[in-house]
């Protein structure tokens, strides 16, 4: 099953209270996502975005709209049929999602987030 292992990102803001982005990337690694962890600034407002991507394919992995409280998602790729179809879970038929796996990593983006330094701080748990 591989080891498990985490990658830090912090993510510093600029722009104006309420409406500042931010990006930071991690650093390269490969493997399957297994968990990502969000921890927002004390100061995080309501309006704060998180977007995590994998590096390479732009592919976005985690979304969080519009909150500004820790929490941990396991994200998972959707099942489809071979014509792209999304397969309901109810018609699985024993199939289950996949972690996501990447090559290089992924990068994260915030909007709608207040000025701060390290504003989220997101941790990426994954098997190598």
């Amino acid at each position: 099953m591989g080891i498990l292992l985490a990658e830090t990102i912090a993510v510093t803001t600029t722009g104006s209270n309420g409406s500042a982005t931010g990006n930071a990337s991690s650093n390269s690694f490969k493997g399957s996502i297994e968990q990502v962890l969000v921890n927002h600034h004390a100061n995080a407002p309501a309006t704060t975005d998180v977007f995590v991507v994998d590096t390479r394919t732009n592919v976005t992995i985690y979304t969080k709209a519009n909150d500004a409280n820790d929490h941990a998602a396991a994200p998972r790729l959707q099942a489809v049929l071979s014509d792209g179809t999304n397969i309901l879970s109810a018609t699985a038929n024993g199939l289950h999602p996949v972690p996501y796996s990447v090559d290089q990593g992924v990068k994260v983006f915030l909007t709608g987030a207040n000025v701060e330094t390290n504003h989220v701080v997101v941790t990426v748990l994954y098997r190598k």
